[in-house]
């Protein structure tokens, strides 16, 4: 069962794809079908591929290279600076909105009037 679903948004504030948080360390992508300029390389390689919903290895995997590891020296002060009490990897993400350095993407929320299935047919 899904618990949030963000836009998967690229520097322009274009829509790359939709990332579902099935739990707060396991996640779905489903790339944009009519996007292809702007792409960021993981899912221009993915969509290269044929990939319109990325496995969920490999959409943790992209998630994981997002947050900071639970491996950081001093990550117990991170996790109280941002107010989570035990890490894991969605509120690692939210606290971020899924900006890292190697690329330009970020992540905003949907709420249920905007699901998924509103953006299924793009």
């Amino acid at each position: 069962m899904k618990i949030r679903e963000f836009e998967i948004l690229n520097h322009q504030g274009e829509i790359q794809g939709i990332l579902i948080a099935i739990d707060k360390n396991n996640f779905e992508i489903r790339l944009d079908k009519q996007n292809t300029d702007q792409l960021d390389i993981a899912f221009l390689q993915w969509k290269t591929r044929g990939l319109i919903i990325v496995p969920p290895k490999l959409s943790k995997s992209w998630v994981e290279e997002r947050v900071i590891p639970p491996s950081r020296q001093g990550i117990e002060e991170v996790l109280k600076d941002f107010g989570i009490e035990e890490y894991n990897l969605l509120d690692m993400l939210l606290a971020t909105n899924g900006r890292c350095q190697l690329d330009r993407s970020y992540v905003r929320e949907i709420f249920p009037e905007e699901s998924v299935e509103n953006h299924a047919n793009r």
